[in-house]
């Protein structure tokens, strides 16, 4: 059976935005599985759906997000060095996004 693009396209964005949802309610701003979600998902939105506005709203959200709650939080979690990579990978997917 043949699926075209779009299909997988709309399926894609299904599976995303469930477990975005699921994500901003079981885990923490900071989180490193959150965040890649995050990564993911506005990538997706970006180079997949060319949905630029969308993916930039996405990643700034997380990234803003994530950096308010550290400034409120202990730094030493064992998540925080998984967390700054990812933070790092958004902010310059947003340099890059923005300066287009």
């Amino acid at each position: 059976e043949y699926v075209s693009s779009e299909q997988y396209q709309k399926k894609a964005t299904f599976y995303y935005v469930s477990a975005t949802k699921l994500s901003n309610k079981i885990l923490l701003k900071t989180d490193p599985t959150r965040l890649s979600l995050a990564l993911n998902v506005s990538v997706f939105y970006y180079d997949i759906l060319q949905e630029e506005r969308k993916a930039t709203e996405i990643a700034k959200q997380a990234f803003d997000g994530a950096i308010d709650t550290f400034e409120k939080t202990n730094s030493n979690d064992i998540n925080f060095k998984d967390a700054t990579v990812i933070l790092d990978l958004l902010k310059e997917n947003l340099l890059l996004w923005t300066e287009q």
